[in-house]
C-alpha cells in the first residue's frame, strides 16, 4: 500500500501537478488487483503551482500528519519510495526533517 501511494503521488507530482487536499481518506486502493493500485479522488483543487517546491512540500506534509496509523517505518518507506531512493539516504532524511519542522511549527 505505502508504494502504491508514493509511486501515484510522486507521478502527480513529476506531471508537475499538486493536489492541495491530500488526506488519506482522497486515495482509494485497488485491493482486487484488477486496476491500477491506487487512485486519487478530489482533484478540484489540483492545479499546476507557481512555487512547485513549497506546493510540493505542502502535500508531503499534508498526508504526513493525517496517516496517523502509519509507523515512521512505513513513513520513511514511503518517502524512499517517493523519491526514488533504494535506502535511507540524505534526501530521504532531509525530507523527513523539513516535514518534521513543518509539524513542530503548527503544535
Amino acid at each position: 500500500m505505502v508504494d502504491e501511494v508514493a509511486e501515484l503521488l510522486r507521478g502527480l507530482h513529476r506531471h508537475s501537478l499538486c493536489h492541495h487536499s491530500l488526506y488519506p481518506k482522497h486515495i482509494f486502493l485497488d485491493v482486487t488487483g484488477s486496476g491500477r493500485p491506487a487512485r486519487v479522488i478530489d482533484l478540484e483543487k489540483t492545479n499546476k503551482p507557481l512555487l512547485r517546491r513549497r506546493a510540493i512540500l505542502r502535500d508531503l506534509d499534508s498526508l504526513h500528519r493525517r496517516a496517523y496509523g502509519w509507523p515512521t517505518s512505513c513513513k520513511i518507506r514511503f518517502l524512499n519510495r517517493y523519491l526514488g531512493a533504494d535506502r535511507d539516504d540524505r534526501p530521504v532524511r532531509k525530507l523527513c526533517a523539513q516535514l518534521a519542522s513543518r509539524a513542530a511549527i503548527d503544535d
